[in-house]
């Protein structure tokens, strides 16, 4: 039931967003390439319409501790920037959360909605030196982390996601035919100007309606994985960081890998259960439909998925592939019955 009413607060504050803002949030701020510079994320920007106005001011607000003279952020509420300075901190993920107190670092992650209590409760982060099973220990996924991530469908026509299957959908760019998932990148100035930046989509964008589009769900994490950012093994990262490569599945991951050429349709991967990929296996970063860390949740059976126009869903784990697939792809044609 917590794990529920977490979910239907972020669809409040998602719909509080799009009617304040007239514009859905932004999924995140890429950076044009793999391993590109951290910036922030769809769940920094929904902070205000979440009872966290007091953690977004201070992400928001200069701060010379966290690793800069300008804000981390920038100036993100209206998507304009100061001369003088970048707007969206290139150093947002690698820098600021270990430069930070213990005591903010804690209160950062300690926001309730962003966890499910079966997996965990109260204060959960990474930073470097607790992350023991990292297989670099790299400061650029340090932060708090959460049980949700939003939801990504890749519609770009190829057998497999291949090596550059992220920045296909968050390159500034090439982004636009090949995300077809319910948040995508802003609109900017320029393609590589990220301090200037304007909302992209409405919930116009949702063709397919607003009941029948997944947009938000529980991150797959596998028994004895929680705060691990290893991706053979688990994934967890922060969910305010993002960039061009695969730290960010702490914030979004992905749902539809890709588009048969042929036949048209939209791959996309099962729902996960609990122990699944406990142990480190072959080469996960690179994704495919049976070897993916994306969705799935400690819940017997089933995983909690919020759906478009607000209500939350519990979703069977054995639900057919393609079912997902017409649930997570905005403007395929395909209503679903569920």
């Amino acid at each position: 039931m917590q794990c529920t009413n977490h979910l239907k607060q972020i669809g409040l504050a998602v719909h509080n967003f799009h009617d304040t803002r007239q514009g859905l949030p932004p999924v995140g701020f890429g950076s044009g390439a793999m391993g590109g510079a951290m910036r922030t994320t769809i769940w920094a920007l929904i902070l205000p319409f979440a009872e966290q106005q007091s953690l977004y001011d201070f992400l928001n607000t200069a701060d010379s501790s966290i690793g800069s003279t300008t804000p981390v952020t920038g100036t993100w509420t209206d998507g304009t920037a100061a001369a003088g300075h970048e707007g969206l901190h290139s150093n947002f993920g690698n820098k600021w959360f270990h430069d930070i107190g213990q005591e903010q670092r804690n209160s950062i992650g300690s926001i309730p909605f962003m966890k499910c209590p079966t997996r965990r409760s109260g204060i959960s982060i990474l930073y470097p030196g607790n992350d023991t099973n990292d297989v670099t220990n790299s400061g650029y996924r340090n932060g708090p982390l959460g049980d949700y991530a939003a939801v990504l469908a890749i519609g770009n026509s190829q057998a497999s996601p291949g090596p550059q299957w992220w920045g296909q959908c968050y390159h500034p760019v090439n982004h636009i035919s090949n995300n077809v998932g319910p948040f995508r990148l802003p609109n900017y100035a320029t393609q590589n100007n990220y301090a200037s930046w304007q909302l992209r989509d409405t919930m116009a964008w949702w063709t397919d309606g607003t009941s029948n589009q997944l947009i938000v769900g529980e991150k797959h994490i596998p028994l004895g994985g929680v705060a691990i950012a290893n991706p053979q093994r688990s994934g967890d990262c922060s969910f305010l960081s993002f960039s061009g490569g695969w730290p960010a599945m702490g914030a979004v991951r992905p749902l539809v890998f890709y588009r048969d050429s042929t036949t048209q349709l939209y791959w996309a991967a099962r729902l996960r259960t609990p122990n699944e990929f406990q142990n480190p296996t072959s080469d996960i970063i690179f994704l495919d439909s049976e070897k993916a860390l994306n969705f799935g949740s400690w819940h017997a059976g089933i995983c909690n998925f919020l759906i478009g126009d607000g209500s939350v869903r519990s979703l069977a784990v054995t639900m057919a592939t393609q079912t997902l697939a017409n649930l997570a792809v905005v403007n395929d044609g395909n209503s679903v019955s569920f």
